[in-house]
């Protein structure tokens, strides 16, 4: 062996050491920052200065002299009455003072008695968001991208722990496509499966599924929830890949009205016979649609108002991380908007107002969700900025109320206990000064909120206000986002 041969290998030995070093190293610091992401996420988990539940939840208290909101009923108002509160449930509703009630009263001097708000669609990446909004009166939530994190976040809320409002958590979104990291990408029935019985063991309220879904994988989403009884979701009033209207039909809601411009109508409402057969055919499916106009709305304001509009909204009840990243994926898209675009979103927000009338008329289930986390949007503001949105589309303001407390009730199937002011549900109620059914802003600030029987006056509202204002830090937020990120998409590859 010639002596150029001997010195080559000598140099192979030591290139090979030292790449196998190098590699090993770099796996112990890969292995030590993964370790300090789940320390970290863990942290996330437990790190909140919430607002304590001190009250008693079993307390027994009389509402008094309270004229109610009866969205149900053929009066829409019953003036005087009293509530008698026990356990978190209205156990009886009664004529002012036809019955004595030794108890604790609460004297409301004819104030106004609504049911509290259901925001059927935001996103909760805080768990400040849900401290906010139940002081504007947002009694109950759904969030439609979960994690384990929101997991614990509502059972500390079930607990007593602190004050929030209800939330009801969906999976992880469960996507056709490869591309959001924060999403689940599925390809095959078995995946589906495998990844529909992970989320209801794990104890997701409901199934998440996006638009852009393989028709065999929809259907055995849609078999084996079933089988399981948890309910499915779907971005988009339309059906899978290759499948009909009538598949729509087991599902709980269908998600955003701007689906219906962009993917049944191509962009288009002049053709209105277009714009009819697209409807019927919803209409068939018989499957609440949640509408999601405040986010547009949202991006049509900022793409023509750029940062003088920003500047006028509450971004201080913003988590710092999620708000970076809002702005990097979406806000600054519509910041450098043209005015041409811009003049185009504020005429598509227009087109969106009437396909909502059209759908209204056809009595399709309208649910109010306002997409609230999306884009620069904060829970709880932006529920009633939607059911703004909604009169502004020819809704009354019962029809409006209707869609964020009754419907969005039934859509979660609790109409037996949510949503109504009425003997035997849960107290779950806004008192304002004016009567809702004539001037809807005065649910914006209210006086007091019964919430699982627990009565949140003004001085409770803002102390809830202030303490939103203590989002989780940007270096916790960060690692959270990233571990709820590695696990799913880890999960759903195996």
């Amino acid at each position: 062996m010639s002596l150029s041969n001997i010195g080559r290998k000598h140099w192979y030995r030591i290139l090979i050491g030292k790449t196998a070093i190098f590699l090993a190293w770099a796996f112990c610091v890969a292995a030590v920052m993964l370790l300090v992401v789940i320390v970290f996420a863990h942290l996330a988990t437990h790190y909140h200065e919430r607002v304590p539940v001190n009250e008693n939840l079993s307390e027994k208290w009389l509402l008094s002299n309270a004229n109610v909101v009866d969205l149900n009923g053929s009066q829409e108002l019953l003036l005087a009455q009293d509530l008698l509160i026990e356990n978190g449930i209205i156990k009886d509703i009664v004529p002012h003072g036809s019955k004595f009630f030794k108890v604790r009263k609460i004297d409301t001097s004819g104030k106004f008695v609504t049911a509290g708000l259901i925001d059927s669609h935001v996103h909760i990446e805080d768990s400040a968001y849900l401290g906010l909004a139940l002081s504007y009166g947002v009694t109950t939530v759904r969030g439609m991208r979960g994690n384990t994190a929101q997991l614990k976040w509502r059972e500390q809320i079930n607990n007593g722990e602190w004050l929030g409002s209800r939330f009801y958590v969906a999976s992880p979104i469960i996507d056709g496509q490869a591309g959001d990291p924060f999403h689940v990408t599925v390809t095959s029935a078995d995946q589906a499966e495998e990844l529909v019985r992970r989320y209801a063991d794990g104890g997701y309220d409901l199934i998440k599924v996006y638009g852009s879904i393989k028709g065999e994988v929809f259907d055995e989403i849609i078999s084996t929830a079933r089988k399981l009884d948890i309910p499915v979701a779907k971005h988009g009033p339309y059906p899978a890949n290759e499948r009909s209207f009538t598949s729509l039909q087991s599902l709980q809601s269908v998600e955003h009205i701007e689906d219906i411009y962009s993917k049944l109508l191509n962009y288009s409402v002049e053709n209105k016979a277009a714009l009819s057969v697209a409807l019927e055919k919803l209409a068939t499916a018989d499957v609440p649609v949640v509408t999601t106009l405040a986010v547009f709305d949202e991006l049509a304001l900022i793409s023509r108002d750029k940062y003088k509009y920003i500047e006028e909204l509450p971004l201080h009840f913003f988590n710092d991380a999620h708000l970076q990243l809002t702005t990097m994926f979406g806000v600054e898209r519509w910041l450098n908007a043209s005015e041409e675009l811009a003049a185009r979103n504020v005429q598509d927000l227009a087109h969106l107002k009437h396909i909502l009338r059209e759908l209204k008329t056809r009595n399709i289930p309208i649910v109010l969700g306002s997409d609230s986390g999306a884009l620069v949007g904060v829970t709880g503001f932006s529920t009633h900025k939607e059911l703004q949105l909604l009169i502004d589309s020819g809704f009354s303001n019962k029809e409006a109320l209707l869609a964020g407390t009754i419907n969005a009730a039934k859509m979660l199937g609790v109409g037996d206990k949510l949503g109504e002011v009425k003997k035997g549900f849960v107290a779950d109620f806004i008192i304002t000064a004016d009567n809702p059914l004539k001037n809807i802003k005065t649910l914006q600030s209210p006086d007091a909120v019964s919430y699982r029987g627990l009565y949140l006056d003004r001085r409770k509202l803002d102390e809830l206000k202030v303490n939103a204002e203590k989002t989780l830090p940007v270096w916790l937020t960060y690692p959270m986002l990233f571990w709820q990120m590695i696990k799913e998409n880890y999960v759903s590859s195996t």
